[in-house]
């Protein structure tokens, strides 16, 4: 995958810019607060459709305009594509691939790949589980563009399950309900997990091999995911839901 050119209009510090990009290797330098990372930024939103940063979409327009856009031009397997995404203050963006509206944000994740590393990224080591589970997230969903309808439909069954769970006693039909419910997000959560597994096991190969180069063999480097079945990743997606059934039914009464 390349990208050909970049042309953002109103988008932070840039009225109007144009870049023809180099098909191997791009570099750019200039003092601070010149607007490099506000490019590396532009193309990330086409990627991924949100900001890396902590700010609000209408931050990323210019703030003498009331509209910005960002129109991406590039060649992926082959073939020629262009992403136009534009941003209005206190509206939701739209975004247009090879002119056609998308319905969803989401629908444009794994047609732009990237990856970029900053300072506050050290989170991920630092922080908190939510900050690695943002990061596997965003980078599954980049390669399988099922795990991110899997995340939107597990979010919808555990609301409505917790609503159940909610009025669990004022309503006698809730305890034949609930069982429906826990049903849906383990098989749900089940495919997650075992998506998240897949890709930790990969993960972790390349970054023993880089860890053991950079510390020139005299560390090694361990990486496993453990939710709240315990630890999974030698499960396959049936022992997977059995363990996870069985953590939903022994917590019912809590």
């Amino acid at each position: 995958m390349i990208i050909n050119k970049l042309k953002i209009k109103n988008y932070r510090n840039f009225k109007d810019a144009e870049i023809e990009l180099n098909n191997s290797l791009n570099i750019f330098i200039g003092d601070n607060g010149q607007g490099k990372t506000n490019l590396m930024e532009s193309i990330y939103l086409s990627s991924i459709g949100r900001t890396f940063r902590l700010n609000s979409e209408n931050e990323l327009i210019n703030f003498s305009e009331n509209k910005s856009s960002v129109e991406i031009s590039l060649i992926k397997n082959n073939y020629n594509m262009k992403i136009d995404l534009l941003l209005e203050k206190n509206k939701r963006k739209t975004v247009h691939i090879n002119g056609v509206k998308l319905d969803k944000t989401s629908e444009m994740i794994g047609i732009l790949n990237n990856v970029i590393f900053t300072p506050d990224d050290m989170r991920i080591i630092k922080g908190s589980p939510v900050e690695r589970r943002k990061f596997i997230n965003i980078d599954i969903s980049q390669i399988k563009p099922k795990y991110k309808y899997l995340l939107n439909k597990y979010k919808k069954v555990l609301t409505e399950r917790n609503i159940i769970l909610k009025n669990y006693y004022t309503n006698p039909q809730n305890k034949d309900i609930i069982n429906i419910w826990n049903d849906y997000l383990v098989n749900t959560g089940s495919d997650i997990i075992f998506l998240r597994n897949e890709y930790i096991e990969k993960l972790k190969h390349y970054a023993a091999d880089i860890y053991a180069d950079i510390s020139g063999k005299k560390e090694k480097f361990e990486m496993s995911y453990c939710c709240n079945i315990g630890r999974s990743e030698y499960l396959d997606n049936e022992i997977i839901k059995k363990s996870f059934h069985e953590k939903i039914n022994n917590n019912n009464k809590k």
